[in-house]
């Protein structure tokens, strides 16, 4: 399920640093949504003077920041219970998560 690189870069324009924020943050939670155009876009809105340069860096730090450590907290609160429960969701087996986590 990726994301289109228009809609991304419309949602970028229309809300600005918390559509950076929000976009890293997914990412940092492991969701596919591709922070190299993110960033990318949001740097050329720094060019075209839209977004201020440390705005910029502090909205997309903060993002990937915030769901790193969320689904940090969420795993290790959840651990490998949490991941059996919900492993089907995304096509994974019980097995498969084993052999990933050794």
């Amino acid at each position: 399920m990726a994301v289109d690189f228009d809609s991304l870069t419309n949602i970028i324009e229309q809300y600005g640093y918390l559509a950076v924020f929000l976009s890293m943050t997914l990412e940092g939670m492991c969701i596919p949504v591709p922070s190299e155009l993110v960033l990318g876009f949001a740097g050329f809105m720094v060019y075209q003077n839209v977004f201020s340069f440390p705005g910029a860096i502090l909205a997309g730090w903060l993002g990937s920041m915030t769901g790193s450590l969320f689904i940090y907290f969420l795993a290790r609160q959840g651990g490998r219970e949490f991941l059996y429960k919900f492993c089907r969701l995304i096509h994974l087996s019980p097995s498969y998560v084993d052999k990933m986590s050794d």
